[in-house]
């Protein structure tokens, strides 16, 4: 139940003798990137992640042969929903979106696109700023990925390029080592009538492909697991706060409003 706000402090764990900095941030999977981030690259200001949801470590879900179960796993997802849709008789279509650490990252089929290079210079375009260019987010992409070439004897249908693809990031990114009965008949009869695709995100999607995911030795990889994973000893996380608002003084963020009406100021 959410009490009327209140000015009443919340601690939150740490005082001013671990640095006279603090920001908090609101988690999802960007915010967990960010958090991770900023900790390591300014170790004199003292980082708060506020997530409302809970740490979603639960084995039951990152084992990647059950990742379909997290979708519906308890405190795992918001549960929204669109407003009734006139032409589906009024029904209310699912959206979901991913609750806890991670974001949708922790609820998704783990399935890593980046899409075609022709959109993101689109989008360079569009805006103005060559940073949306593929060139550009290649080399972003490359920084965060550490992918795994497919066993050998899958090469024949996949190859993860090292010229697209990095190798000392964050983010595991591979296709199964053993795929199930059956499947290599199933691309070859594809094969006979569409182009072959070795890399489906080399920047052209076009073509039969197999599917790379964000996986590592049969586990899901999220957004807490690839940027958590060591949490610097300036980053604090704190789960099951809701955020109401941002507080502000003038322009400037000070603090952020939470669940049960306390708030949390401290010098951004």
């Amino acid at each position: 139940m959410t009490m009327s706000p209140s000015q009443e402090r919340a601690d939150f764990g740490f005082g001013d003798e671990r640095g006279s900095r603090r920001t908090p941030l609101l988690p999802g999977a960007s915010g967990c990137a960010l958090a991770s981030t900023l900790a390591k690259g300014l170790p004199n200001h003292q980082i708060l992640l506020l997530e409302g949801g809970g740490k979603n470590d639960d084995k039951a879900y990152t084992t990647l042969a059950e990742r379909h179960w997290a979708l519906v796993a308890p405190g795992y997802n918001w549960g929204y929903k669109t407003i009734p849709q006139k032409h589906l008789d009024d029904r209310e279509i699912d959206q979901s979106r991913g609750k806890g650490l991670g974001g949708s990252t922790a609820i998704n089929f783990c399935v890593y696109t980046r899409g075609p290079e022709a959109d993101y210079d689109r989008w360079a375009d569009l805006v103005g700023d060559s940073d949306w260019a593929w060139k550009s987010s290649l080399s972003r992409y490359r920084r965060i990925e550490k992918c795994r070439q497919p066993s050998t004897k899958y090469q024949e249908m996949v190859h993860i390029a090292t010229k697209d693809h990095g190798e000392d990031g964050p983010v595991d990114v591979a296709v199964p080592d053993t795929f199930e009965p059956g499947f290599t008949q199933y691309m070859d009869a594809i094969y006979k009538h569409h182009p072959k695709n070795l890399d489906v995100n080399s920047g052209n999607p076009v073509g039969a492909a197999i599917q790379q995911n964000a996986m590592v030795d049969g586990q899901r990889v999220s957004a807490r697991t690839a940027f958590l994973k060591d949490v610097p000893s300036n980053l604090s996380i704190k789960t099951e706060i809701t955020v109401h608002k941002v507080l502000f003084e003038g322009k400037k963020a000070v603090g952020v409003e939470h669940a049960g009406g306390k708030s949390n100021q401290a010098p951004i």
